[in-house]
């Protein structure tokens, strides 16, 4: 019974061990700070050579760029961003779709939302949903403004 005890104690120290994000030694670093550099190295990845603007940019290519796996992207970045990856890379196409609105006058609302890698109805919807007027209306408030 005794060695029973032991060994159901030592297990649970090995399982709060392994659950701890506190660094072990002076080499191993905090889990935040490993998905900091992870989200990093992703927003790296879709901001150069504009990968976010790919439509058909998606959650496996982003995982095999990184040489990751899922779980450990989709935590790092919900733990740092608040988002979930689908929806980092969506703000990063608004961004982008809002300062082509600002500064690309000559494109129709079709031509940047295929800039962004969205189809118009995606785009619409996602652009009146973050921005509470649709792309259009942002636009002639820009131009009013």
């Amino acid at each position: 019974m005794e060695n029973q005890l032991k060994q159901t104690k030592n297990e649970l120290d090995l399982l709060k061990k392994e659950q701890n994000t506190e660094p072990q030694n002076d080499l191993e670093e905090p889990t935040t700070e490993k998905q900091q550099k992870l989200v990093a190295a992703m927003n790296e990845y879709l901001i150069k050579n504009r990968n976010f603007t790919q439509p058909d940019i998606n959650y496996d290519k982003i995982v095999a760029a990184l040489s990751t796996n899922k779980t450990y992207l989709f935590e790092a970045v919900k733990t740092i961003s608040g988002k979930t990856p689908q929806e980092y890379i969506n703000d990063l196409r608004l961004e982008e779709a809002r300062r082509m609105l600002d500064n690309k006058s000559e494109l129709t609302i079709n031509a940047i939302a295929d800039e962004c890698g969205l189809n118009k109805r995606t785009f619409n919807r996602l652009f009146r949903k973050r921005y509470n007027m649709s792309p259009s209306e942002y636009r002639k408030s820009m131009v009013n403004g």
